[in-house]
């Protein structure tokens, strides 16, 4: 009998049709194992996804967010002038003479440190967060120029000091010296409201709106100031001017939060923001009058005051852009996924930042310029300096 099969070749056939049904079995079995890689890996890509954009984070928690700058910036006053100081000299070709190599002075401002202080949190739903930030600056401006002592009229070669930049009551006589003392100090209270959007590991975005409160004073010490000869034939005087700017407003602000992070911690941070805001403008002007009547040695003391104020609507804006490191300093807890941007991840992180901060406040003073019909400058406040920063996730 088994001759007989192995003469018709039935043996030989089942053989080979035992190992095609084994091949194709182990191929189904390969086959099935891959689609289910397959969906394995389809459904943690979008687990990935969901997750990356914010959703679905369950195993998180509520954040605490605490943030100390230290400011070093200089302010300017967009060139508002004090004082004007010309030479005179003889006119050419003609009797008399003119004032020429007129020159404005306005006070020079050094750096000076000042603070940020951040509170809020941080929710783990869609990565919103609510900050709080108070950023708090004063300085000083100084400048002091000198001319001529003229006795009656001007001569040619003379330094002769104009006086009549928001005086009250303007000089008979020409001061031989001028200066000014101009002190700001600048409280920028602001609430915002953010929403963090990890675009990859390495790109986050914090798109924020909310509202802007500010509190600016800048005040001006102005003195034209002459030494008396006495007795003279003419009227002396000297005088000083107090000017207080307040202004006291509340609007909206809208920015955004840029981070770039490269290996070893580090990474760039820009930040820019704007805000229109609404309030009251107030100047104050205070004038001490001294005169030394001519041919006389008594001195004379007058005081005077002036003074408007309005509502006005003002704009502002700020650019900022540095270097970071950031660390964590606690262990990764569960839910926590390392693909997030650090200061996305669900325990406590220390980062340091570095760079150089713009801010301007078009128009946010105002400064007599003649007092008898009130034409006022309108002027720029602005800052600039070193901003480095420490930001706590706790």
């Amino acid at each position: 009998m088994k001759g007989w099969l192995l003469e018709q070749g039935w043996i030989s056939r089942m053989v080979a049709h035992l190992k095609q049904k084994c091949f194709l079995l182990i191929a189904l079995l390969i086959t099935i194992n891959g689609f289910s890689d397959e969906e394995k890996f389809i459904d943690e890509r979008i687990r990935f996804l969901e997750k990356k954009q914010g959703y679905g984070y369950k195993n998180g928690r509520y954040q605490g967010l605490f943030e100390a700058d230290l400011l070093y910036w200089k302010a300017e006053v967009d060139g508002v002038a004090y004082a004007t100081r010309s030479i005179v000299e003889q006119a050419s070709g003609g009797v008399g003479t003119v004032n020429t190599k007129i020159k404005t002075a306005t006070p020079q401002f050094s750096y000076d440190p000042g603070f940020r202080l951040g509170l809020g949190f941080q929710s783990p739903f869609d990565f919103y967060d609510v900050f709080i930030v108070w950023t708090r600056i004063e300085t000083q401006g100084n400048d002091k120029i000198h001319g001529t002592l003229v006795l009656s009229t001007p001569a040619p070669g003379d330094k002769v000091i104009g006086d009549r930049i928001g005086l009250i009551k303007n000089l008979t006589s020409i001061p031989n010296e001028a200066s000014a003392k101009c002190n700001i100090e600048e409280n920028v209270l602001d609430v915002q409201l953010a929403r963090g959007i990890a675009v990859s590991r390495n790109f986050f975005m914090r798109p924020y709106f909310g509202v802007r409160g500010v509190i600016s004073d800048i005040d001006w010490d102005i003195w034209m100031k002459r030494k008396f000869v006495i007795p003279l034939a003419i009227n002396q005087d000297s005088t000083e001017l107090k000017v207080k700017n307040d202004f006291q407003a509340v609007g909206g602000l809208v920015g955004i939060e840029i981070d770039w992070e490269a290996p070893m911690g580090l990474g760039v941070n820009i930040r820019g923001a704007g805000s229109l805001v609404w309030g009251r403008s107030e100047e104050k002007t205070k004038q001490k009058y001294v005169v030394v009547p001519a041919g006389t040695g008594e001195k004379l003391k007058q005081d005077f005051k002036a003074g408007n104020s309005f509502n006005c609507l003002k704009g502002m804006w700020e650019l900022f852009a540095g270097v970071f490191w950031e660390t964590d300093f606690a262990k990764k807890r569960k839910g926590d996924f390392t693909y997030f941007p650090k200061r996305l991840r669900q325990h406590a992180s220390l980062r340091v930042i570095a760079g150089y901060e713009f801010q301007q406040f078009p128009f946010a003073g105002q400064k007599t310029n003649t007092q008898v019909d009130r034409e006022r400058d309108r002027f720029t406040l602005a800052f600039q300096g070193f901003t480095g920063a420490i930001k706590l996730v706790f």
